[in-house]
């Protein structure tokens, strides 16, 4: 073995003193072809054997490898007919880590490949989006939905009826090499896929909206929960851009019930993922049934499209919704068709930021089909007798009724809590008046305080001022006026209910006493956007009064940083705070990263850009609940607290944000 490794050695280093220092050129250095079929050769000069390690489909190269020489080796290289865009690609020689290209250019029978501009009447093409989210960044996502087009090149994750979304990969002549990833978009429509519906393959020609990334700096592709099919083979189809939208119209009322455009504009205006606060009224034909009342099995429920029945304009998704008398439906009721007319009760939301839908589960139902009614008009009640009408928006000014309340907490997932809301009624029933040892009480309310109608559970409620009872303290009885403020929660999925010791009695037969928090407003239009505590300017740092927010003119604020500086500012927080939430928006086209620091001790928020926030000012702005955060402390604060909040180089990268509507409870 000795012998052999020598032998070895002496026959490379006698190699190495033949062929000399190792060594690889092509030559020419780039072909160009006509857009027919062609073929050329070029010299390959390599001192040790080489091999080919890439080169795009289209090319042909004569041999993958050669030996060593001293001498230049021909080598063919070929590309067929090109019915499509211009086309340039490399092919790469190596011997170990030397490497050599050869660039290969064809012209194509549609000419230069437009990279096009995003919008729908000029779509991105493939080459196009890739150099736009390249341009962005890694893991940047664009600022605005755009358009692409292209032809599927291969189809990674079918649609499928339990996710509704899909995945597949495109590119511009719909052979691979550069390709963008549609990454899970919704169908046309910009809503699920449902089984009645065509599969996309390869080959189809495609046009995909949404938001755009270039996932870890190296997939370019679309956003997760942002995009949908807009195009398939020409084909469009309903919801938001794709189709006829139609007018919005009508005002969620059952007297004047929301067309299916006016359902999806109310909710698209409540932000991503933001649930009504109220159920409304919907009303039109249905135009598909993705699955009905019996193929749902014990659920019970059905989801179907809906658009105009006047004009078959607009489209607005209705997702698991319970029949009629906000029941499940069982075997003997009527069954839904395409062309039912049908007016929808419930709550709604924009789920995913991208398709505007009711919630589902059950919290809608049909209250008319085909102008049959069944009684049980109890929106988000669980069904069964009469229950009155939702009322209210949940804020100070309009707090919710019975019904509404329940209707909120019932469309929640079993557990989950909503944001802290005020419901008014009488008292109708007391299960716990308040006590000294714990502090709080639970009563049920209804409109008119009887047991007749909606009631409500005020759960575990504390008392006035957000304290605990004492005695001394007055009791509460039946036929009490109150107004509660606090989180709903939906209790183990069946019990819509106040969360235990999240809420308490904010005014008692007109009596409040002191722990008003009032919270800014739902984010869609109007509100209060002031703060209840002190803000102070510091280092590039602007007390800017002149900011209208949804409407409100005058709103106190602090703009932090400029152009090219990051700013700070402190904002005290009183003793005896446990909760903040605020409001805060970044410069136009360019979201940044706002800190709050107490010591050592901090806490980051990525902000999102605000088209009303540039120039000089003033500056009017309109915010929704995507634009509101907040932190909660693990026990009361001992004392009042200078929080430090700046502008800072976190993940995004903006120097300038808003802050404003600061409430500390």
């Amino acid at each position: 073995m000795t012998l052999m490794a020598v032998s070895v050695a002496f026959a490379s280093c006698k190699q190495e003193e033949e062929l000399g220092m190792a060594n690889l050129t092509v030559n020419p250095g780039e072909l160009s072809f006509e857009q027919s079929e062609g073929s050329s050769e070029v010299e390959i000069l390599a001192t040790r054997d080489w091999l080919i390690a890439s080169q795009p489909d289209w090319v042909a190269v004569s041999v993958p490898s050669g030996a060593a020489s001293t001498k230049p080796q021909k080598v063919s290289v070929s590309v067929n007919a090109n019915s499509g865009y211009n086309r340039t690609g490399t092919v790469v020689f190596t011997i170990g880590i030397m490497k050599a290209a050869l660039t290969v250019n064809q012209k194509g029978a549609q000419g230069e490949i437009k990279l096009g501009t995003g919008t729908l009447e000029d779509p991105f093409t493939v080459a196009g989006v890739i150099k736009y989210v390249t341009g962005l960044g890694s893991d940047v996502n664009s600022p605005n939905q755009v358009y692409v087009k292209g032809k599927v090149v291969a189809v990674s994750e079918e649609f499928s009826s339990s996710f509704g979304n899909g995945t597949f990969t495109i590119s511009d002549d719909g052979a691979p090499g550069e390709v963008f990833t549609c990454f899970r978009v919704l169908y046309l429509g910009n809503r699920k896929w449902t089984s009645s519906d065509d599969q996309v393959k390869q080959g189809d020609d495609v046009i995909v909206h949404g938001n755009v990334v270039n996932f870890k700096g190296n997939t370019p592709e679309t956003s997760q929960g942002t995009a949908y099919l807009y195009s398939l083979n020409g084909k469009t189809e309903g919801s938001g851009t794709g189709g006829d939208a139609g007018t919005p119209k009508g005002k969620g009322t059952l007297d004047d019930p929301y067309n299916p455009a006016g359902a999806a504009a109310y909710a698209k205006s409540l932000g991503k993922d933001v649930q009504s606060p109220v159920s409304i009224y919907i009303k039109g034909k249905i135009s598909k049934v993705g699955t009905t009342f019996a193929a749902s099995g014990d659920y019970g429920n059905a989801t179907f499209n809906i658009v105009d029945a006047s004009d078959g304009t607009g489209d607005f998704y209705v997702y698991q919704t319970y029949y009629l008398g906000n029941r499940k439906w069982k075997s003997g009721d009527t069954e839904v068709k395409e062309g039912d007319e049908v007016i929808i009760c419930g709550p709604v939301i924009n789920y995913k930021g991208n398709t505007p839908e009711t919630v589902g589960k059950g919290a809608s139902y049909i209250y008319s089909l085909n102008g049959k009614t069944d009684g049980g008009d109890n929106p988000g009640g669980g069904g069964g007798g009469e229950t009155g009408t939702p009322k209210g928006t949940g804020t100070q000014a309009d707090p919710y009724n019975a019904a509404a309340a329940i209707s909120v907490a019932s469309a929640l997932e079993a557990g989950a809590k909503s944001g802290d809301v005020y419901i008014a009624g009488k008292i109708s029933s007391i299960k716990y008046t308040f006590s000294a040892q714990y502090g709080t009480a639970t009563f049920n309310i209804s409109d008119d305080g009887t047991t007749s109608g909606s009631q409500f559970t005020c759960y575990s409620v504390l008392y006035l001022g957000n304290r605990s009872w004492v005695d001394g303290d007055t009791q509460v009885k039946e036929g009490d006026d109150v107004i509660i403020y606090g989180k709903l929660t939906n209790y183990q999925g069946n019990t819509p209910e106040t969360a235990s010791k999240e809420a308490y009695v904010y005014s008692l037969n007109g009596v409040t006493e002191g722990g008003d928090p009032t919270p800014p407003g739902p984010g869609t239009g109007g509100g209060d956007y002031s703060s209840n505590v002190s803000m102070t300017k510091g280092t590039s740092c602007y007390d800017d009064n002149k900011l209208t927010v949804n409407g409100t003119d005058g709103v106190p604020n602090l703009k932090f940083g400029t152009g090219s500086k990051y700013g700070d500012g402190t904002v005290v927080l009183p003793a005896g705070t446990t909760e903040v939430s605020f409001y805060a928006i970044a410069w136009k086209g360019a979201d940044a990263s706002l800190k709050f620091s107490i010591g050592d001790s901090s806490m980051s928020f990525d902000v999102a850009a605000n088209d009303g926030a540039s120039g000089s000012g003033p500056y009017v702005v309109t915010v929704t609940d995507t634009d509101k955060y907040s932190f909660k402390f693990d026990s009361p604060l001992a004392a009042d607290t200078s929080v430090k909040v700046e502008t800072y180089a976190g993940n995004k990268k903006g120097y300038r944000a808003f802050l404003f509507g600061v409430q500390a409870k």
